[in-house]
């Protein structure tokens, strides 16, 4: 064989890694790791490193972003505790805008719910308070000896005892109609709720009826009562006054 051939021979051989460490276990020798193998182990040391790093700065990370999180909390608090001390006034409204809004909310549910009412009522009550005083007033200039003048004390007894009723009525009702049973609402019962409310409404026109009639005016009662004489029999008429 010549030497071209040899050469060609020699470059065709592969090592066998495995092969070559099983010879020298049986031969006892001990062999120095082969390259292959050492990349191998070198890229695993690398890549365990690399992750514990990773996990490390991950951990680190997190650690100060809660740590910014919970200063932050500390920070706002202390400033807005700070607001509240040097503005006193709008520390008091504040609270007593919470506690109205709580209020109103606890006043729908267990006291009253419908305020629109309330203000058509409270216009009536304003409405027969005046009416109330002009016939005081119109009955004292008749007769002031039978007649006492108007006063405030008079005016604001009647009136507050008359807000303290109805108060106590609507709430009454409301609380009736509105109670549940088994997390049911028990419906029956609203009926006395819508009656009390347009009884309180008739009372206080009546009442501004019969103040305008006592002093002369003409209301609709007199311009009905008008208007029924003319289809009554003579005998059942109302004299004049």
């Amino acid at each position: 064989m010549n030497t071209l051939a040899k050469k060609i021979r020699r470059s065709e051989i592969v090592f066998d890694s495995n092969a070559y460490n099983d010879t020298s276990k049986r031969s006892g020798m001990i062999l120095p790791l082969q390259p292959k193998e050492k990349n191998e182990k070198k890229h695993a040391g690398l890549a365990d490193s690399k992750g514990s790093c990773l996990a490390s700065w991950y951990r680190s990370n997190i650690n100060a972003d809660m740590r910014n999180y919970f200063e932050n909390i500390f920070l706002a608090g202390k400033h807005y505790c700070i607001f509240l001390v040097e503005n006193p006034w709008t520390t008091t409204l504040a609270l007593l805008i919470g506690l109205g809004g709580w209020m109103i909310e606890f006043v729908e549910i267990y006291i009253f719910s419908d305020f629109k009412y309330l203000i058509y009522l409270v216009l009536m009550i304003a409405y027969d308070g005046y009416s109330g005083i002009k016939k005081v007033r119109f009955l004292h200039e008749l007769d002031p000896a039978k007649n006492p003048a108007p006063s405030a004390k008079v005016f604001k007894d009647k009136t507050f005892s008359k807000i303290g009723y109805y108060i106590t009525t609507l709430g009454a009702l409301h609380g009736l109609a509105h109670f549940q049973v088994q997390n049911v609402e028990v419906t029956v019962f609203h009926a006395f709720e819508y009656a009390a409310l347009v009884a309180m409404m008739a009372a206080e026109y009546w009442s501004v009826q019969e103040n305008y009639a006592a002093i002369g005016k003409k209301t609709i009662l007199l311009l009905g009562w008008d208007y029924l004489k003319a289809y009554l029999p003579a005998g059942t008429k109302k004299p004049e006054a």
